[in-house]
């Protein structure tokens, strides 16, 4: 065996363990641009005045999310011809240091003064990480047994909730003390920190059926009465948790909790609640298996969004529409658990970058237009119709889902 790759073998594990930790670091940085984008950006500007329909046109940086189904098959195929475990490699690591190089530039720029400018720059890292994440997401389902499926999504789940402090809370909190320039640095160097590891990612055996011709491309995936099916769920389960996404943190706002509190929250107890309920929805799958946790999980919303909607309306106490938020966080990150166990699930192996990727994209449009769509209808009807709808929204997906799974179970059989 040739030294570099023996010295590679050592700093990574060819393990399951390994590869799991790797892809963890990987899906921080990618949570850390989302969160910055989605959680951060919205409370920060909220905080500097700006208007919620404006805060609403955020969602549009999840276009390329949205769209990189369009050039999954390219990347894919290129990924997997070859030395694809050199290529994976070299797509996921590029990507995220240019990722960091253009937050170091986003730093010097003023988001009051050069908003367009600083929207661009969120475009192009969206693209960049839309890019990363095919490729991730192709390397660890290949890669792994169907067995460690759910513990792949702790990790990845589990690694975006961390993301999630970085670009969220510490990002809110860290502007609160140091200004915008240093927290966005900070941001940029513990992504870049974060992304060594991947260059090394361990060299496991391909779990890739052997001796298939087949080109990764999308009409292989929508062939799939399964995929089809898949993608209806995903709209349905979906809707409630990103309708009312980008508003929550504005909410918390006008209700008279601080950027830097709400940073704090994000960071400590929302982080704990959100693990526990991660690390703790991996157990219940292997326990009672992915459908039911995803079921029970979508009941869990109903209520959760239905006291929101007292809270709009000022029925509720501030330290309650705290408690709430902490609530929804914990339900949001075991429902993301469930649902992405499932949608690994229902990748294909023999393009399961273009196949998850496309389930990803349904989601991610989704977030666009519902994201849009919560900001207007909070501007202009005020909170409560949103988290109103959100409510109708989850308690519909808890009477359509089950019937839905059961049609894809009866398809496999």
């Amino acid at each position: 065996m040739p030294g570099g790759a023996l010295s590679r073998q050592r700093f990574i594990p060819a393990t399951t363990g390994g590869l799991l930790c790797v892809m963890a670091g990987v899906y921080t940085v990618q949570s850390a641009m989302g969160a910055l984008m989605f959680q951060g950006m919205p409370t920060f500007m909220r905080a500097n005045d700006a208007a919620l329909d404006l805060i609403g046109l955020i969602s549009l940086f999840m276009i390329p999310w949205a769209l990189k189904f369009l050039w999954a098959p390219a990347v894919e195929r290129w990924r997997t011809a070859g030395a694809h475990i050199y290529r994976s490699r070299l797509i996921i690591f590029t990507g995220q240091a240019v990722m960091a190089a253009l937050l170091f530039c986003l730093a010097f720029l003023s988001p009051a003064d050069q908003t367009h400018l600083v929207f661009a720059l969120f475009g192009l890292i969206a693209v960049i990480a839309a890019t990363v994440d095919i490729a991730g997401d192709g390397y660890m389902i290949e890669r792994l047994r169907r067995g460690a499926h759910g513990w792949a999504n702790v990790a990845q789940i589990g690694g975006g909730y961390a993301g999630m402090i970085i670009g969220g809370g510490l990002f809110l909190v860290l502007t609160e003390y140091v200004g915008w320039l240093w927290s966005i640095a900070a941001l940029a160097s513990a992504c870049l920190a974060l992304s060594f590891p991947s260059a090394f990612a361990p060299r496991l055996g391909d779990t890739r059926p052997a001796k298939d011709d087949q080109r990764p491309a999308l009409k292989h995936a929508l062939g799939r009465r399964e995929v089809r099916l898949g993608l209806t769920i995903i709209l349905i389960s979906q809707l409630g948790i990103r309708l009312t996404m980008v508003i929550t943190g504005p909410l918390l706002i006008d209700t008279g909790v601080s950027p830097a509190l709400l940073g704090m929250l994000m960071g400590t107890a929302g982080a704990c609640f959100s693990l526990i309920a991660i690390f703790g929805t991996g157990f219940l799958i292997r326990r009672f298996g992915r459908h039911r946790i995803l079921i029970a999980f979508l009941l869990a919303q109903v209520p959760i969004y239905g006291a929101f909607t007292l809270a709009s309306s000022g029925a509720l106490p501030v330290i309650s529409v705290l408690a709430l938020f902490l609530a929804k966080t914990a339900i949001m990150a075991g429902a993301f658990v469930a649902l992405y166990t499932t949608m690994t699930g229902w990748a294909s192996r023999r393009q399961a970058g273009v196949d998850f990727s496309l389930f990803q994209c349904a989601d991610a449009i989704i977030s666009v237009f519902a994201g849009i769509a919560g900001g207007v209808i909070a501007e202009h009807l005020g909170y409560a119709t949103c988290f109103g709808l959100a409510t109708g929204c989850a308690l519909f997906a808890v009477l359509s889902v089950p019937r839905i799974l059961q049609r894809i179970e009866t398809n496999r059989t």
